[in-house]
């Protein structure tokens, strides 16, 4: 134990060296804890080296942490480490009374108070304190901090209270998905045993025998793909693209293309006041077609050089995902391609041959001690696919491992490559 602690000091210690260094260099300003939120503070990781750094630490220090959740660490109790392990939810509980009642809003603002017992608000504001989310500044006297005000909605008490509904509108929307993570997700993560013992559903992989559902966002994608190797009259499918948000950065960048946007109808008519909105006169000039199609049912398009999943098969279980990609393949010519964006998790154990390993842009295991799949800080993928965002516990569904990946699309007739 001795020798892995040593090796974690001197990981934390070699690496924030660097990164002040780096960020001396670069002239980039370290955020603070006690700040509020600020986009121009996460400057310092438009470096590479730099947000390795920052990785590495918050890995090492996350491994530390951790230790007396094992009761290796002689340093607390095992009661206290049982806390630790255990008492987890009463953080997301309390973190909801607050989004649920505009706190963060109001300690913004310095407002008037909320119509909740201020004691018993007090409480679960130090609480909440204690784990670093908003300050205690003086006795019974709180404010946000870094990370509290990261889920402001940056709108004023006034306007909450005029339209309460609207509250996420017009936002990044990192409150909107909190709201949910501790409300419909929250809940049904109590139903996990239940759910996986019960003789209904414990081998089901239908979407309703899973508790709830709902989410994700659009990221810019184009990076992952050659797209100036497509003729210039190549049509790209984007299958279950929703209003065609990832399509239009496409379409933006890489005019000449023709861009079929599948969805269902509902979803089409509202995608077509988008396009007419943020890209006039691109449906007029047929280049762009919005269009009505169920992905599980034949693909009427049969001369795609690229069908587009952003975040589909993750919805799905493997029954369910393998029908989307017979049908896709089944209408595929010898040339087509498939552009799947999903998150694909790394093992927690050292694998020595990394599947990873040839493919471009992939991330190499942590250096030992560290757990191989940098732990805690690389959480989020793994929370998708336990349930916080709709996986495992609200779809049936999962987020895949390469390998889990690989089994799918090859029982489909697609390889990777």
């Amino acid at each position: 134990m001795a020798e892995t602690l040593n090796q974690l000091a001197d990981i934390i210690s070699n690496s924030v060296s660097a990164l002040v260094n780096i960020c001396a260099a670069d002239g980039a300003a370290f955020p603070s804890l006690d700040d509020n939120f600020s986009p121009e503070f996460e400057g310092f990781r438009k470096n590479p080296l730099a947000a390795e750094a920052a990785n590495l630490i918050a890995t090492a220090v996350c491994s530390l942490h951790n230790y007396p959740f094992f009761m290796q660490f002689p340093g607390l109790p095992y009661r206290i480490s049982t806390h630790f392990m255990l008492l987890q939810h009463f953080e997301s509980a309390a973190l909801r009374v607050c989004l649920e009642s505009n706190v963060i809003e109001v300690l913004r603002e310095a407002g008037p108070s909320v119509d909740i017992d201020a004691m018993k608000l007090g409480r679960l504001l130090r609480y909440l304190a204690t784990h670093h989310i908003f300050r205690e500044v003086s006795p019974e006297v709180f404010a946000n901090n870094r990370v509290s005000s990261i889920l402001d909605s940056g709108k004023s008490l006034e306007a909450l209270q005029a339209s309460p509904t609207s509250k996420h509108e017009g936002t990044i929307g990192l409150a909107a998905l909190a709201g949910h993570l501790l409300d419909e997700s929250h809940k049904s993560s109590a139903y996990a045993f239940e759910n996986l013992t019960h003789p209904d559903t414990k081998f089901s992989g239908e979407p309703f025998h899973a508790p709830p559902s709902i989410i994700n966002g659009v990221l810019n994608f184009l990076p992952g793909f050659d797209w100036k190797s497509l003729a210039d009259d190549a049509t790209v499918v984007d299958v279950g693209g929703g209003v065609g948000s990832s399509s239009l950065l496409l379409a933006k960048q890489f005019l000449p293309l023709h861009i079929v946007v599948q969805d269902r109808p509902a979803v089409v008519e509202e995608g077509v006041k988008v396009w007419n909105d943020i890209f006039p006169g691109s449906l007029e000039s047929g280049r762009i077609q919005l269009q009505a199609h169920d992905f599980f049912t034949p693909q009427t398009v049969r001369d795609a050089s690229v069908f587009l999943l952003k975040q589909i098969l993750h919805d799905w279980s493997d029954i369910y995902a393998s029908r989307i990609l017979v049908q896709l393949r089944q209408a595929a010519t010898p040339h087509t391609k498939i552009l799947l964006f999903e998150t694909i998790l790394p093992y927690a154990c050292r694998t020595y041959l990394d599947d990873t390993d040839e493919i471009p842009g992939g991330v190499p295991e942590a250096p030992p001690p560290l757990i191989a799949n940098y732990g805690a800080t690389n959480v989020m993928g793994y929370n998708g696919d336990m349930g916080h965002m709709a996986m495992l516990l609200h779809h049936n569904s999962q987020e895949r491992t390469l390998r889990q990946m690989d089994r799918l699309l090859s029982a489909c007739g697609w390889k990777i490559v």
